[in-house]
């Protein structure tokens, strides 16, 4: 059976099936982001209006969809002559890799676990397979946060991004190598910024805590 998107919902399907999202199913073991709230925090920083900061937040998340279409348009050789800074820092940064195929925007889906995503970047080397996750966002890197843990099962990990994107990629090789039979030997997520070079991050294996969650999923679904 073929998974299918839609891409104006965001909404994977299998069949009649709705698939929930890697983005989704992560979500689920933090706390959820209280929008209204930080968007009145940011207003009264700022000097702005609540709506002006929830414009610029989706200005923000269309740009962020456009750099993702640029570059697979790149990848699928559908280019054009200028790039801004966060495309070109993507296609040179992908020349560092001996790779032998690249796929972007790669669907996948579990049909043990019925959790679906896309993977920004697949790149199949000599040495196995590398998936890599674009991130266009601003906010600095956190790798810790002793005040605030996710949720159980894995409340022994901080709430801070790395580890959101960590899990993130972790799942996504979880569903690709279910999905493929082939071996991922690296994962992480590359920052675009609007100048300068671009930062990689790898991440560490939380294939340990990926079991944990999607079989807390299951069990909470069922």
């Amino acid at each position: 059976m073929k998974l299918k998107f839609n891409e104006s919902k965001h909404e994977y399907k299998l069949g009649d099936k709705v698939l929930p999202s890697v983005t989704k199913v992560i979500k689920s073991f933090f706390e959820p982001f209280d929008k209204d709230y930080w968007a009145k925090f940011i207003a009264m920083r700022d000097s702005k209006t609540k709506r002006q900061v929830l414009q610029d937040w989706k200005v923000k998340r269309d740009w962020g969809s456009k750099v993702h279409q640029l570059i697979e348009d790149h990848i699928n050789d559908k280019r054009i002559k200028n790039y801004p800074n966060e495309v070109s820092g993507a296609i040179d940064f992908l020349k560092t890799f001996n790779h032998k195929e690249i796929t972007s925007e790669l669907r996948v889906h579990s049909n043990e676990w019925l959790v679906a995503g896309t993977i920004d970047v697949v790149l199949e080397t000599p040495e196995g397979v590398i998936l890599l996750d674009w991130k266009t966002t601003k906010r600095p890197i956190r790798k810790e946060n002793s005040f605030q843990q996710a949720k159980p099962p894995i409340n022994h990990i901080g709430e801070c991004n790395y580890n959101i994107y960590a899990l993130q990629l972790n799942m996504y090789k979880a569903l690709f190598e279910e999905a493929y039979g082939k071996k991922v030997i690296e994962i992480g997520f590359v920052i675009l910024p609007e100048s300068g070079p671009v930062e990689y991050f790898p991440v560490p294996d939380y294939s340990h805590e990926v079991y944990l969650m999607l079989d807390h999923w299951q069990n909470w679904r069922d």
